[in-house]
């Protein structure tokens, strides 16, 4: 008689839902935070979600939850802070439910990971046409940025003072940021090229 043993790893007692594997978030996504949610049939006395740039968490941050509700929301503030963790130039974040029983030991979920993307810089830039009655309107997508500064040059030696500019939420007008210049900003702007062309005919005598 030959005997067979099944050696297959026992499923793990919590098991992640959401977000799918792999999902990626933009920095928009703090306006929106997704939902959290996981799978288990046990009993825990705490619950909290475990994120990491390691897939070891040798470093991580922690959420809690309420017990019962195997599934949170995270409040923009904190998602500020997940989406933060792998830097400017985006990465994966590992993140798993860590499970304490009333015995003090701590089961764990699966590890799971979503991608937050990197910060892309603006696109579509423009400014309008503009007259003597007219001032130009300067235009671009923020693509989830909030603040802006804004350079205008005539040459890599003759620059002014960077313009600012901000949005309350980047998602307003479909992400399109439109605003007309200031009488002093144009003034300014116009400057420009008056000190240019004086310095290119001083070079030119």
């Amino acid at each position: 008689m030959t005997a067979t043993f099944d050696v297959s790893p026992p499923l793990p007692l919590i098991t992640t839902t959401l977000p799918a594997e792999g999902e990626e978030f933009t920095s928009c996504s703090y306006y929106s935070p997704p939902i959290f949610q996981w799978d288990t049939d046990d009993t825990f006395s705490k619950i909290e979600l475990q994120f990491s740039t390691d897939i070891s968490f040798t470093t991580m941050s922690r959420i809690k939850t309420v017990i019962g509700i195997n599934q949170v929301t995270i409040p923009s503030s904190k998602w500020k802070k997940m989406l933060l963790i792998p830097g400017t130039g985006g990465g994966r974040i590992y993140w798993r439910v860590a499970g304490t029983k009333i015995d003090k030991s701590i089961i764990y979920s699966n590890t799971s990971s979503f991608i937050v993307k990197a910060l892309d810089p603006v696109s579509n830039m423009d400014i309008s046409p503009t007259s003597k009655s007219t001032l130009p309107t300067i235009s671009w997508e923020n693509n989830c940025a909030k603040t802006f500064r804004v350079w205008f040059s005539s040459t890599s030696d003759i620059t002014m003072k960077p313009l600012s500019r901000s949005v309350i939420s980047p998602l307003d007008n479909s992400g399109n940021f439109s605003q007309a210049l200031t009488a002093t900003e144009w003034l300014s702007i116009r400057s420009l090229v008056w000190r240019y062309n004086r310095g290119h005919n001083q070079l030119v005598r």
